[in-house]
């Protein structure tokens, strides 16, 4: 189960690493992205605004009524609860949470490098 959490996280880190202008979220991959992040935001509630942003960021591009059309969608909806389930079964032991921190390491040194080239 920790090989499936490490895609997912792997997932939602290389939706991180991509420009927002060049990635346009399909319904099955917010779901999966929301529910990886809502999953770290729980597991680690000292960093869970961060989590909060980071997806705040992710989805920056897109339009409200785009992303509730999204959420609302079945694609979605079957993702979210795909991955939730998934995830379930991943025990709240420190590798998850090393790995939910990667995450967040990994968007913040995204994020310095974006504002030292501007």
């Amino acid at each position: 189960m920790r090989h499936y959490f490490a895609i997912g996280l792997g997932t939602a880190m290389a939706l991180a690493q991509s420009s927002p202008s060049n990635v346009h979220l399909d319904p099955e991959a917010l779901g999966r992205m929301e529910g990886i992040l809502a999953f770290c935001a729980k597991l680690d509630p000292q960093a869970a605004e961060q989590y909060r942003e980071r997806s705040r960021q992710l989805v920056r591009d897109e339009t409200d009524a785009a992303l509730d059309g999204m959420r609302k969608s079945k694609q979605y909806q079957d993702a979210f609860e795909s991955i939730n389930g998934q995830l379930a079964a991943v025990p709240a032991d420190e590798g998850a949470t090393k790995s939910c921190r990667a995450f967040l390491t990994l968007s913040d040194k995204r994020q310095l490098s974006q504002n030292a080239g501007q």
